[in-house]
Parts: C-alpha cells; structure tokens; sequence
C-alpha cells in the first residue's frame, strides 16, 4: 500500500528495542520490499 503511493522512506521506532529486535524487523522489512521490487531496478 504504502510502496504503490511513493512511499520510499520508512522509520522503524528502535531506541527502546533490543538491537536483535530492531535487526529482525528491518531484515523482515526489507526481504518484503526486496519482494516488491523488479530485479535490477535502481532506488533513485
């Protein structure tokens, strides 16, 4: 939803998290963004 609207910044609240907590959700986040995104496309 967010990435069809031109979303392209994403905050992940982490101060009072666990480091390894902060770790699974970013990698979780980004394996789903990775998903969405064609192969060899280029972030501008």
């Amino acid at each position: 939803m967010w990435v069809s609207a031109g979303t392209d910044v994403f905050k992940v609240e982490g101060r009072y998290r666990k480091a390894d907590d902060v770790a699974r959700i970013v990698s979780r986040a980004r394996e789903e963004l990775d998903s969405l995104t064609p192969a060899g496309r280029k972030s501008s």
